[in-house]
């Protein structure tokens, strides 16, 4: 399964030429292949055959031949393992609309911006990337899928974050207008829940894992000396042992 999934992430990756945003989701096959996280890793397939799918057909057919050569093997005969549609509390049943309403903004704000500069080989090309997304997103919000849904929030608000200044800030104040909040309260949310488990000294459920785990990886790359990565690193074998 994990060499199936990077074939494939590395195969839309090149395609759509989005090394970066496909470099995380290569990652953490790894990583849930390696900690034997079968659920988690059954949890992004669902995500990564979804992107796969609905891919236009030049790119399904390229990557079915190099699947087949590799695994002998198509996409369609590998499907994910669907979850039934789980009853949320209402709670979660608000959150899961709110991330699906802000993931679909932000996809469309993206890529509009993009539609103003690209020319029309490349917009035909990343249109069907964007659509991809799109869908994924609310297949997940249709089948109640929680856990997906907030994987997919913290890629989208990940990937926006890395947005040239100006355009951030055009953003930010678009979804300030839009939902009261930014891409910067997001963050101190996050920095809040990891100040919280630390203090804590445990990681108490997936979600928190998942965080912790995001957070690990920005620190590794933004401050490389922090004290944090180090503890942070401690709590995440501690929940997988």
């Amino acid at each position: 399964m994990k060499e199936w999934c990077i074939l494939i992430l590395t195969h839309i990756s090149d395609q759509y030429k989005q090394k970066d945003l496909f470099k995380n989701k290569i990652e953490k096959t790894q990583e849930y292949f390696l900690n034997k996280e079968k659920r988690k890793m059954e949890m992004l397939y669902r995500e990564i055959y979804s992107m796969a799918i609905t891919s236009s057909e030049i790119v399904k057919e390229e990557l079915d031949r190099k699947l087949k050569e590799r695994f002998n093997k198509v996409l369609i005969d590998v499907p994910p393992v669907e979850e039934k549609i789980k009853k949320l509390t209402e709670y979660k049943q608000k959150e899961l609309e709110f991330m699906k309403d802000w993931n679909v903004f932000i996809y469309n704000h993206l890529y509009n911006d993009f539609l103003n500069k690209a020319d029309d080989v490349l917009k035909k090309k990343y249109g069907v990337f964007f659509q991809t997304q799109l869908n994924a997103i609310v297949k997940a919000f249709q089948r109640n899928d929680y856990r997906g849904m907030k994987m997919m929030y913290r890629d989208t608000n990940e990937m926006a974050m890395d947005m040239p200044k100006e355009q951030l800030l055009e953003l930010n104040k678009m979804l300030q207008e839009r939902f009261g909040h930014s891409l910067q309260d997001e963050e101190k949310k996050v920095i809040h829940t990891v100040d919280k488990i630390i203090k804590r000294g445990k990681i108490i459920n997936d979600e928190e894992y998942s965080i912790v785990e995001t957070t690990v990886a920005e620190l590794c790359q933004t401050q490389p000396d922090s004290i944090k990565i180090d503890i942070l690193n401690k709590l995440l074998v501690a929940y997988i042992q």
